[in-house]
């Protein structure tokens, strides 16, 4: 079971309630306070407990006067910035029990060396050819996942359209995969979907593959990134952080992923 993605007003919204939230995900030309309304409305009438909207400033002020914060942001290259604006429904939904670790993560992902290891394995971009075994693979390391990445269709779908697919292989099984979302102004792009079978870990593959996909993204003339990782995970966001990107605030208790509602880190690079 996934959320939906459609379009509410003039903004398309993930929500539903395997993560029991409403994603404003892109904001479209023409956005009122009244189409932000009509999304409350939708929400509180549904029963979520979390509202997390992705918006650029100057926009965010309109958010901030109708009483939301913002718990994290990445500037853009050039000027601007895209911030990440909450509203708890439901007051719960807002209490931490992990905080501790959260803070234990984000403190050993500071002392991460910053480097990119060699590897003699095939790195390369995915194809339609490739949907299978990467569904498999996402099927293997995810418990849950807000977007439905076991789907082959899916996957085919977002390759066609803005999402690129890069994988690490190792005599000719697909071992670790990641993927990059690049804005449709192609100003930014969002690093996501890192996944490593259990036995491939500790191996550097994830940074492999996000320098991989900065390049690529590079070549296009995408120099922003940005992340959206599982708080919890001392891999993910030592990945992050030796890779060079910068930690700037934490969604509480946002995406159901691994088996739950976790809580997920911001970070951010320009190149």
């Amino acid at each position: 079971m996934t959320d939906v993605s459609e379009k509410i007003n003039n903004a398309q919204v993930h929500h539903g309630v395997f993560s029991d939230r409403a994603y404003i995900t892109f904001i479209y030309k023409g956005f009122t306070l009244d189409d932000l309304t009509g999304i409350e409305e939708m929400a509180e009438t549904k029963g979520y407990s979390k509202i997390i909207a992705k918006v650029k400033h100057p926009l965010s002020e309109m958010f901030l006067d109708s009483r939301y914060r913002c718990e994290a942001f990445f500037p853009l290259k050039g000027g601007g910035s895209v911030s990440f604006m909450a509203k708890y429904i439901k007051p719960e939904r807002i209490a931490v029990k992990n905080s501790q670790i959260i803070y234990d993560v984000l403190r050993e992902a500071g002392r991460a060396e910053k480097h990119i290891p060699a590897t003699d394995l095939e790195v390369r971009r995915l194809t339609p050819d490739d949907a299978y075994a990467l569904s498999e693979l996402y099927k293997i390391v995810f418990e849950t996942y807000p977007f439905p990445i076991y789907n082959i269709d899916y996957l085919k779908d977002t390759m066609a359209q803005n999402i690129r697919y890069f994988g690490v292989f190792s005599s000719g099984r697909l071992i670790a995969a990641a993927s990059a979302e690049a804005d449709s102004s192609n100003t930014y792009a969002e690093m996501s979907d890192f996944a490593t079978m259990e036995q491939y870990r500790r191996l550097g593959l994830a940074r492999i593959l996000n320098d991989r996909m900065e390049k690529s993204l590079l070549k296009d003339g995408i120099g922003c990134f940005y992340t959206i990782a599982r708080s919890v995970s001392y891999g993910m966001n030592k990945t992050f952080s030796g890779c060079g990107y910068t930690f700037t605030g934490t969604l509480f208790n946002n995406t159901n992923i691994g088996g739950g509602i976790e809580s997920m880190n911001i970070w951010y690079k320009h190149a």
